[in-house]
């Protein structure tokens, strides 16, 4: 059976006290065989629950970054999938708990690995957000959908924008590696975004 390009041979059946004797050969392939089909065995980032299901685990503390607002609350990014051999695909979700900024000046929070070029955001209660890559915020990139489509067309969007609010889902169409948690607020925010992108 080809498994990953590689070809299983079949030693058995086996039977007590006869042929095929278990040998080096045959303990070799079992192990390069399971080593192939059973990545939770050799993969420390690979989990399972004994059951048959395996699942990506959390690798470390560098997975999330929490910044402390100026005024109140916290903001927490995880971000929970890097898959480099797919194109870099990401995936993270932004939490805001109690988080208010009433300076004029934004704080920023930093993603563990950065969006190369492209991400779809949903948003809930969040403040207003806006992308940055290098230090420097990313202006016109932020395009919001507007109106659900009416069959067979597309929906509506509002494109070239700078920012990203509460209660919006869109995409965000530039590299990032930081993402502005807004300015000047009023109020507390609890609530989070879920981006995924490459």
């Amino acid at each position: 059976m080809p498994i990953g390009g590689h070809i299983y041979s079949k030693f058995g059946p086996f039977v007590a006290n006869s042929a095929p004797p278990i040998d080096q050969t045959f303990l070799n392939a079992v192990e390069a065989f399971l080593y192939l089909v059973n990545s939770g065995a050799v993969d420390q980032n690979i989990g399972s629950d004994a059951s048959g299901v395996t699942f990506a685990k959390a690798t470390s503390a560098y997975d999330s970054t929490v910044v402390t607002g100026t005024t109140a609350g916290t903001a927490t990014v995880w971000q929970f999938l890097r898959i480099g051999s797919l194109g870099g695909l990401n995936s993270a979700y932004l939490h805001f708990v109690g988080y208010k900024n009433a300076t004029g000046t934004e704080q920023k929070i930093t993603l563990p690995v950065a969006f190369g070029s492209y991400a779809l955001y949903l948003a809930g209660g969040i403040p207003q957000c806006h992308i940055w890559n290098g230090g420097a915020q990313v202006n016109s990139h932020v395009d919001t959908a507007n109106g659900f489509p009416t069959p067979p067309g597309a929906g509506g969007s509002s494109s070239g924008n700078s920012a990203f609010n509460a209660f919006s889902f869109g995409q965000l169409t530039a590299a990032f590696n930081q993402i502005g948690l807004g300015i000047s607020q009023s109020s507390t925010y609890t609530g989070g975004v879920f981006l995924i992108g490459v």
